[in-house]
């Protein structure tokens, strides 16, 4: 018997890559550094109010991936639809993208053998990662195949029920 659950909705939080928090560390410097260049009194004037132009278009750079550094992905399912988000510093929600499982090719853990055959596409499919971005054991991830693109997540075991109880021969929770 199936049981209607509703909407589930999960939140994963993803780690911040190490690059980008280089990135945003190294703009603000420079931008601080362009900044008091700009004070220093030189013999062409626009010299120094071309360092602080710039100091102040590397600091509006620093600002805008400080707010992208901390991510967390938001996943909702209903009727058979997934609705997948990133809410950027907690403060910023973007729509990523909508998958309609009756599409799905196949789908599980990401370590299932049953999806043995699709690894094997992994290298010419477009890959979508909503996921944390950390390699746990046991691996908590979980993978959509489609025609086109396969989509890594993390959902919650009440998404998870929901989806294999729905979609029996398409998606393995081992």
């Amino acid at each position: 018997m199936k049981v209607d659950r509703g909407l589930i909705e999960d939140v994963c939080k993803s780690k911040p890559s190490v690059l980008m928090n280089i990135a945003h560390v190294i703009c603000w410097v420079f931008a601080v550094l362009l900044v008091l260049i700009g004070f220093i009194p030189t013999d062409p004037s626009w010299v120094a109010f071309v360092f602080m132009i710039a100091g102040i278009a590397l600091g509006f750079l620093a600002y805008w991936l400080g707010r992208r550094v901390n991510v967390e992905y938001e996943y909702s399912y209903f009727d058979g639809e997934i609705h997948f988000a990133a809410v950027y510093n907690k403060e910023a929600r973007k729509e990523l993208q909508t998958v309609r499982l009756d599409e799905m090719e196949a789908g599980g853990a990401i370590n299932s053998y049953r999806l043995e055959n699709y690894r094997n596409k992994d290298k010419t499919l477009k890959t979508a990662d909503y996921s944390s971005h950390v390699t746990e054991q046991p691996d908590k991830r979980f993978v959509l195949y489609f025609s086109n693109q396969r989509v890594v997540f993390e959902p919650g075991q009440e998404m998870v029920d929901a989806i294999s109880e729905k979609y029996p021969h398409k998606f393995y929770k081992e």
